[in-house]
């Protein structure tokens, strides 16, 4: 069975998953992920924890919150942490050149 990585963005930090779980497939990874943010809900500090499931690889396969919804006192500290993840997410990704964007015949006119 393949071993999953859980990260944990709560708080203002984020604490990267050492030893992982093993589960038979995906879903059965992404619902312990869900169980994890549900649990971590519970306490007011951690409501807007961003529990992010992966494979052993390291894809990501899922970006959970809890299930129960983002209280509205804790969505400015949700939208913080998403942001600061999606931007972390950014920067692994190598932007395409310009060129490419422009498309070959742009290239030769200039």
């Amino acid at each position: 069975m393949p071993r999953y990585i859980y990260h944990i963005h709560a708080a203002g930090v984020t604490s990267r998953d050492q030893a992982g779980k093993q589960h038979p497939n995906d879903g059965r990874a992404v619902a312990y992920g869900q169980l994890i943010a549900d649990e971590l809900a519970e306490e007011y500090e951690y409501r807007g924890a961003i529990v992010d499931v992966l494979t052993p690889s390291g894809r990501l396969i899922a970006r959970l919150v809890s299930s129960s919804g983002v209280p509205a006192l804790a969505a400015s500290d949700f939208t913080r942490a998403a942001r600061a993840a999606l931007i972390r997410d950014r920067k692994a990704v190598r932007r395409p050149s310009p060129w490419l964007l422009l498309g070959q015949s742009s290239r030769r006119a200039g």
